[in-house]
């Protein structure tokens, strides 16, 4: 009996303290963040007895917030959300399949030298070659041998032409280099399989070599810059005169004995005159005439991993000639290689060009 009245003595008094406390601020809407509850029991953490609060007769108004607990808050704030660091979009894939695969690899099949000589080598399609083994290694390995087919871009076969390689292989990165664009083309095999034959081509029929250079000339020769006025540094970068001190440097060159640029007046060598008489007369269309153009050509050999000028004029020497110097290659500002030291020639025309490629062919230790 004294516990029962105990207890409706504690209710009594929660009800009164309930009615002294002052009402929740008014909120003219719920903010979507913060939750809305309904009644809920009020009364020490230690007993589970309550009551509800009596409504306010007031004007309607949402349901008021009210808080378990020993102090009950004026209003529920919606708590800072905590920053975040910002992902990194992802990098879309090119759709463009030029992009996918920048490098292009193309098989030229060599013809064979004799008639009698058995072929090893089989076209498939137009990008696929199949390997046989020969006679001899089948019957060393007992008879077992296994037939590999090889996947190229596109493989030509022995009676393709200089031109029709040209086309395919060459001339979609002359178009791009007059358009800004870097373009890398170069030749892989084992000695003899016909590298020289392809880049420099024979009399009568350039390679992609000259072929390459005479579409270069075709097409920006209005729109080149005169001699001197485009000027190299030592750091792979190029720095523009003006019209007066190109003057002055192509007078002081043309003083000296030895000049360091061909001259177009020189008579051509005729061991490569037909190769660079090209009558295809190949140009790039639409050439930006805010362009301004000027050619450099270098040549460098690798050599067991040692680089070598092969347009650099050494002192000659006759009793104790010096072993040729290799260069350092480094890599500039904007990430590039190149060769420090290179020796670069400014040219203007195919003739020059092949020029000077035969000149440093004539120090060249090895193909």
């Amino acid at each position: 009996f004294e516990s029962q009245r105990a207890r409706e003595r504690l209710v009594g008094g929660s009800a009164e303290l309930e009615r002294q406390r002052p009402p929740l601020p008014r909120l003219s809407a719920p903010p979507a963040s913060i939750a809305t509850f309904g009644s809920a029991r009020c009364g020490s953490p230690r007993h589970e007895g309550g009551v509800s609060r009596p409504p306010t007769p007031s004007t309607p108004s949402p349901a008021p917030v009210r808080w378990r607990g020993p102090a009950r808050p004026s209003c529920l704030l919606p708590s800072p959300s905590r920053a975040k660091t910002p992902r990194r979009p992802a990098v879309k894939k090119p759709s463009n399949p030029s992009l996918k695969d920048p490098v292009g690899v193309y098989c030229r099949v060599r013809p064979l030298s004799r008639p009698d000589q058995e072929c090893c080598i089989e076209v498939i399609n137009e990008t696929t070659v199949q390997i046989h083994p020969p006679d001899g290694y089948r019957i060393f390995r007992n008879g077992e041998y296994r037939e590999t087919q090889y996947s190229f871009k596109e493989v030509f076969g022995t009676l393709v032409v200089q031109k029709e390689l040209f086309d395919v292989v060459a001339k979609p990165l002359v178009e791009d280099l007059i358009r800004g664009k870097n373009g890398l083309l170069f030749t892989y095999g084992v000695t003899g399989s016909g590298k020289t034959h392809t880049m420099t081509g024979s009399p009568g029929d350039g390679g992609l070599l000259p072929r390459c250079l005479d579409m270069i000339f075709n097409s920006i020769g209005p729109f080149q810059a005169k001699r001197f006025v485009f000027k190299l540094d030592d750091k792979n970068g190029v720095d523009v005169q003006c019209e007066v001190d190109a003057l002055l440097e192509r007078q002081k060159r043309d003083a000296m004995p030895v000049p360091k640029t061909p001259s177009g007046k020189r008579q051509i060598d005729p061991e490569f005159a037909d190769m660079i008489n090209v009558q295809d007369h190949c140009k790039v269309e639409e050439v930006d005439e805010d362009n301004v153009y000027s050619v450099f050509v270098s040549y460098i050999e690798i050599y067991n991993n040692y680089i070598y000028d092969l347009l650099e004029e050494a002192p000659f020497e006759p009793i104790k000639p010096k072993p040729p110097q290799s260069k350092i290659l480094r890599e500039d500002q904007n990430h590039n290689m190149y060769v420090t030291g290179c020796t670069e020639v400014e040219v203007k025309s195919t003739e020059e060009a092949f020029e000077v490629f035969w000149r440093g062919k004539s120090w060249n230790i090895t193909s």
